[in-house]
């Protein structure tokens, strides 16, 4: 069983988007998913409520529980044949974060490329100290933003995801339809970035 940790100090960074949009790629790929959301906001939990509705869509288990419970929610994955967890933390630096990135064999810390969110970024990179963690430049807007915020990326003590994620109203509505973008619109912008970041991910995995 492999498992991908989302972490961010700063809300809005999306996590929560990209943690439900990897996971339900994952099952479209044909692995069992399971989303650990640790946020007491519950955003993934609220997404899975709309995507069992829809039963032409591939599964995905989404099971909130509080930080201290993670290893028992794990230990109940690889028992229940589960092939990846995806780990949807808090925007905080609680103990949630933390043992997320100490479970995961992946961590990524999305960030959009504003000064506020790269300042957020690099208080979350302290933690993660010898981790297999890469920064990923997420909901970008304009190409001079995306030159900015990769040499800001730069130079923060992690490597950068050679994937960039853009800004797209794609992922908005295939949120709140329980969907990922690739499932949303298989042929947009959108789909082309997730399918790009998904395939880097399960080589860095060996999925």
């Amino acid at each position: 069983m492999k498992t991908i940790a989302l972490l961010t100090k700063k809300g809005g960074a999306g996590k929560s988007s990209m943690a439900t949009g990897l996971a339900a790629i994952a099952a479209g790929d044909g692995l069992r998913v399971a989303i650990i959301d640790l946020d007491p906001q519950a955003s993934a939990c609220l997404w899975a409520d709309v995507r069992d509705a829809d039963t032409t869509l591939p599964s995905v288990a989404v099971a909130s529980v509080a930080p201290i419970r993670l290893p028992n929610e794990l230990n109940k994955c690889t028992a229940g044949g589960v092939d990846l967890v995806v780990i949807d933390t808090a925007p905080s630096a609680d103990s949630g974060l933390v043992a997320a990135s100490k479970a995961a064999d992946l961590c990524l810390l999305p960030s959009r490329p504003g000064l506020a969110d790269l300042s957020a970024l690099a208080d979350t990179v302290e933690l993660l100290s010898g981790r297999n963690a890469f920064t990923l430049l997420n909901a970008v807007q304009t190409k001079a933003l995306s030159a900015e915020g990769t040499r800001a990326l730069k130079g923060l003590d992690l490597p950068v995801c050679p994937v960039i994620i853009w800004q797209r109203i794609a992922w908005g509505h295939a949120f709140s339809m329980g969907m990922s973008v690739a499932e949303y619109d298989s042929s947009g912008k959108a789909s082309a970035e997730l399918q790009q970041l998904w395939k880097w991910i399960k080589k860095e995995l060996e999925i």
